[in-house]
């Protein structure tokens, strides 16, 4: 349920062609279905450009959500997470084509520059992706991890630091194969603490 749904801008169509400038806001959504819930505070999402056949979409989009959370199975997924996008995109909905112009993708703390685009012409995912990120503080990651994989995989052990990740992904996603990913990690004022393991933390960790 969409509340207080508003939507302003303009949209010319010529024949099967329409040039928008629009936004659409929300100040509430809810939503519930078997096992999931979901529910933000507010949504905007701005769109600028043409739709051409009802085929060839060619803009920029930009899309903010505040406050998301997210249960599926009684485990809560995001707990009032911001979200943020800001794309110029092309593409062609007939085959699945979608190339990125310089983008950005935020999810609270954590900003991702994408360029490049991705393709489903049949059963495969076909990449092409450069993505880099911000520094990211390591506890920040660990509190999206749901807290049922925190307390199997990191029970014990203290884990801070900051980490950023440089990457291309290129290649063929299908049942036979997967796209090759290069990928740089710089991990800097590392500490772990494994206290069952280990007698004393690891702590000034700087590596890439």
């Amino acid at each position: 349920i969409l509340h207080d749904l508003k939507m302003g801008g303009k949209a010319e169509m010529i024949g099967d062609n329409v040039n928008a400038d629009i936004e659409l806001s929300s100040s509430k959504m809810t939503f519930e279905s078997e096992g999931q819930t979901a529910d933000f505070a507010s949504l905007n999402f701005k769109y600028d450009g043409s739709i051409n056949d009802y085929d060839a979409v060619k803009g920029n989009v930009e899309l903010a959500v505040n406050d998301l959370s997210f249960v599926m199975d009684e485990e809560k997924l995001l707990d009032k997470a911001d979200i943020r996008m800001i794309s110029p995109l092309n593409a062609t909905l007939s085959t699945m084509n979608v190339e990125f112009g310089a983008s950005q993708f935020a999810l609270n703390n954590i900003f991702v520059d994408l360029i490049g685009k991705v393709a489903m012409p049949n059963d495969d995912i076909v990449v092409d992706l450069d993505i880099k990120t911000n520094t990211m503080i390591v506890k920040e990651l660990i509190e999206l991890v749901p807290a049922s994989m925190r307390e199997e995989w990191l029970a014990g052990i203290d884990v801070e630091g900051e980490l950023q990740i440089t990457a291309d992904v290129d290649g063929v996603y299908n049942e036979e194969s997967m796209p090759v990913v290069n990928a740089t990690l710089t991990y800097n004022k590392g500490m772990v603490s494994m206290p069952e393991m280990l007698p004393y933390p690891l702590t000034n960790l700087n590596t890439s």
